[in-house]
């Protein structure tokens, strides 16, 4: 099978200049000119996909995987700075944490089937076909280091391959997280094994801010100043850490979502 679409277009421009070559103008310039057209705008994926999951469900998730791997007892127990001295050790740590059969409750055992099908997809079917796994109610660096060691086991990321899968996105939602997100990101990039993923995914690093939960958790004109901050801070620390910076606003359909003017949305 094509592993991406450039080894498609080279099989399709072939077959053209033969037809070309040998009289046979007309169909390179039909029916095989649109397959062309088709291939060049979908690829093999018609659109690449976002993954989201909630921060909670990697937690638990987490925990149970640590406790059959016989690592960490009670991991929901642990302290922030706990939490990620542990999952910056199992992120450099070769050893795989999860076996080729899951031992795990059906809510586990889903979180790592999910990480595992998009590195099957993105293996088979294209590397345009997932880019991005948003990690919903991000409140501290440790929720990213959770993904980043779920796509560890998943061999989505593979440092010493100088492969890294996934753009890791936390999406701050709530008024206090707002507030802290940059202090978040900070301490995520003063970690060696996050700024090596980083570096392979280009030295750019997405965010997203909620305007939904922060408008219901703050209120429309609290939200909105907190968002506005928020974008200062992450725009202050990326040009203190050197990186660049992607926002994704998430934004609703109605007022009470983040909704507003269309163009003053697409301007933003």
């Amino acid at each position: 099978f094509y592993h991406h679409s450039g080894e498609l277009l080279d099989d399709l421009k072939v077959m053209e200049q033969s037809l070309r070559s040998n009289a046979g103008a007309s169909i390179a310039d039909g029916a095989l000119h649109d397959m062309v057209r088709q291939a060049e705008v979908f690829g093999l994926h018609a659109a690449t996909l976002d993954i989201r999951q909630h921060s909670e469900r990697h937690n638990n998730a987490l925990a149970e995987v640590l406790r059959v791997a016989g690592v960490c007892d009670d991991y929901m127990a642990l302290s922030e700075p706990e939490r990620v001295e542990l999952l910056a050790r199992e992120v450099a740590t070769p050893r795989p944490l999860v076996p080729a059969r899951l031992p795990y409750s059906a809510p586990t055992a889903e979180i790592v089937q999910t990480f595992r099908t998009v590195a099957a997809l993105i293996e088979q079917l294209s590397p345009e076909s997932i880019h991005t796994y948003i990690i919903s109610m991000t409140t501290g660096a440790s929720d990213l280091l959770a993904v980043l060691l779920f796509a560890k086991e998943a061999r989505l990321y593979l440092p010493d391959q100088g492969i890294s899968r996934l753009n890791i996105v936390p999406l701050f939602e709530t008024g206090a997280d707002l507030e802290g997100c940059d202090a978040v990101m900070t301490s995520c990039l003063h970690l060696p094994v996050y700024r090596e993923h980083l570096r392979l995914r280009g030295n750019v690093q997405e965010v997203m801010i909620g305007y939904s939960d922060s408008n219901k958790d703050a209120g429309f004109v609290a939200a909105n100043w907190a968002l506005y901050q928020a974008q200062r801070a992450l725009r202050d620390m990326a040009r203190r850490e050197g990186i660049g910076l992607r926002l994704f606003h998430g934004r609703g359909g109605s007022i009470g979502r983040g909704g507003g003017p269309a163009n003053s949305a697409i301007l933003a």
